[in-house]
């Protein structure tokens, strides 16, 4: 039985309140770009509007869209409001992995989760106005649940529909989150031939909803040949160095002691090899769906950033079997990697916000101001290029 205390929370709440300050900082110098102001427009839709709208407006089901609508009616139509809801998943996110990584590895590894999701690729989507937040946070959810389906509770079952239903209408690639975990319930049946009926029931409950979005389906189809995130290798090596990466070097120290790391790996293995298989899985997916994504049409690194919970769990754990002086090794190496990351994202964002400023400003200079950008977001990718051309001429 996991039980919580007020260290948890006080712990909680301090790594909460330092995310807080410096995403707060990060975002108000970012400028909403092209894919947050099809968001900050569809959100301001009515619900039936919104709903024609899927397809050949936004390739995303409408969840987030929603979500974004309630933030915006309650604190305005300002940058904040359009991206506080992706904020907030974060903090969801950071929650609900502590309670999974205490209840697999303790509570060390639990405030190692929290770390880890910091320095994350997670981390510069928790101030997004996409659902790339929401599909994190939902993911862990899913996780959370499935930890618990051995206590055979009917809620807990209802809750795992529930959340799968929600994970397809955030994003429509988190279709092979689920579908991992009767995977790995399939394997566990081949192993002992026991399998969990309630898990594959309230699975397939929860992929109802994609009957809805059929008609949206065929439409992204349509928009097939003019897709710009198509599968190349550069798109997986991009995914392997945002996503993996970060853990590898986490995870380092762990060569100073290769036979006491595999022992430990092995040792938590054994414990629930269900799980982990289907974390094993689920982490691997981002690279699986590589050759997939031949066929379905598109492939980019946030797509499958789902692969992120199952990396952060298993590298809490691992961390937390290491010794002093890996641990150390290992929490100066996450440190220089956080400070690299706030000091890149910083230098991006002024850099973009400064870019932007000028081309306002030049095209106050010739009478086509700031109000019809923001009305309409085709327009800045248009007004880009002829700023750009001005720019150089002037130069020559």
């Amino acid at each position: 039985m996991l039980t919580t205390n007020k260290n948890d929370f006080w712990f909680l709440g301090l790594v909460a309140t330092v995310f807080l300050a410096f995403t707060v900082i990060l975002s108000s110098l970012k400028p909403l770009w092209f894919d947050e102001f099809f968001t900050y427009h569809l959100a301001q839709l009515r619900p039936a509007e919104l709903f024609e709208s899927l397809g050949p407006m936004d390739p995303h089901p409408p969840l987030n869209k929603l979500i974004v609508s309630v933030s915006q009616s309650l604190f305005g139509l300002t940058t904040f409001a359009t991206r506080l809801p992706s904020i907030l998943f974060f903090i969801g996110t950071l929650i609900t992995v502590y309670f999974i990584c205490k209840r697999l590895g303790g509570v060390f590894s639990a405030r190692l989760s929290s770390l880890l999701l910091l320095v994350s690729f997670a981390q510069q989507y928790a101030y997004e106005a996409r659902p790339y937040s929401l599909v994190i946070m939902l993911t862990a959810f899913l996780v959370y649940f499935w930890l618990k389906t051995p206590s055979e509770k009917l809620w807990n079952y209802a809750c795992i529909s529930i959340t799968t239903m929600a994970l397809l209408s955030s994003h429509f690639y988190a279709v092979f989150i689920p579908g991992i975990l009767l995977l790995s319930s399939f394997i566990e049946w081949l192993r002992t031939k026991k399998i969990d009926k309630n898990l594959w029931l309230s699975i397939a409950i929860g992929y109802l909803i994609l009957i809805a979005y059929l008609p949206t389906i065929q439409k992204i189809r349509i928009l097939d040949n003019v897709n710009w995130a198509h599968p190349s290798l550069h798109g997986l090596i991009q995914t392997i160095r945002n996503l993996y990466i970060p853990f590898a070097i986490a995870l380092t120290p762990a060569l100073l002691n290769i036979k006491e790391w595999k022992q430990g790996v092995k040792t938590h293995a054994k414990l629930d090899p269900q799980f982990a298989i289907g974390l094993t899985l689920l982490a691997a997916l981002a690279l699986v769906g590589y050759p997939l994504s031949f066929l379905l049409g598109a492939y980019h690194v946030r797509y499958f950033i789902g692969s992120l919970i199952p990396c952060v769990i298993i590298s809490a754990v691992i961390m937390s079997n290491f010794s002093k002086k890996q641990l150390n090794i290992s929490i100066a190496l996450v440190a220089i990697l956080f400070c690299y990351k706030l000091i890149h994202q910083t230098e991006t964002h002024l850099h973009k916000k400064n870019e932007i400023d000028n081309i306002i400003a030049l095209f106050d200079k010739r009478e086509r101001g700031y109000p019809v950008f923001i009305s309409n977001p085709f327009w800045f990718f248009i007004l880009l290029k002829e700023a750009s051309d001005a720019t150089k001429k002037e130069i020559q």
